[in-house]
């Protein structure tokens, strides 16, 4: 059976927001071909960043190995690089008074302000110490920081950083439900 898990929150800084997971059964895996920005449904993280298919075949791009590049400049330029859309190819649904080049932002600089803040807070954890402890657990028998916390705490306030943190488990547990029933 396939999964589709729906949460509708709502953030001050941010306003209304959707969390939405679908996971697939694994019999929608075998032999499944199908390549996209998010990758492929085989399990292997390392051939999930790939080129857009061209003549029906795409090349394996080997991914970002820390958490840093994996969400800012690196992933932003992957995806402007190999998954970006003319007008031609897009399916977005336009309202009567925009063109493509409204939302088209393929174009756009990059922006690096959210991840300089970032990096900075990894490097010198007292920049926001209580941004810091909020964003820090310990998986894998190793203190770790969920980076997505911290972006949204940088961006939002520390209300948003435990949203994202409680998110962070949520998928975490579903995941290792999911697994530990499919294995049984």
């Amino acid at each position: 059976f396939m999964t589709v898990d729906v949460n509708v929150d709502y953030s001050s800084t941010f306003g209304c927001f959707l969390m939405v997971q679908v996971y697939l059964p694994e019999s929608f895996h075998v032999d499944e071909t199908l390549v996209g920005l998010l990758g492929t449904p085989n399990g292997d993280m390392t051939d999930d960043w790939m080129s857009k298919p061209s003549n029906g075949a795409s090349n394996i791009i080997p991914p970002p190995t820390s958490d840093l590049e994996r969400l800012f400049s690196t992933s932003y330029n992957y995806c402007t690089t190999n998954w970006c859309q003319d007008s031609s190819n897009s399916l977005f649904t336009l309202r009567s008074d925009e063109i493509f080049d409204d939302i088209n932002k393929c174009a756009a600089p990059y922006v690096d302000t959210v991840e300089a803040a970032v990096s900075s807070l990894v490097s010198d954890p007292i920049i926001n110490q209580e941004l810091y402890d909020i964003c820090t657990y310990y998986g894998n028998g190793e203190l770790n920081l969920d980076l997505t916390c911290v972006v949204d705490g940088l961006c939002g306030d520390t209300n948003d950083a435990r949203n994202a943190r409680h998110d962070r488990q949520d998928i975490e547990s579903t995941n290792y439900q999911l697994w530990h029933n499919s294995n049984y």
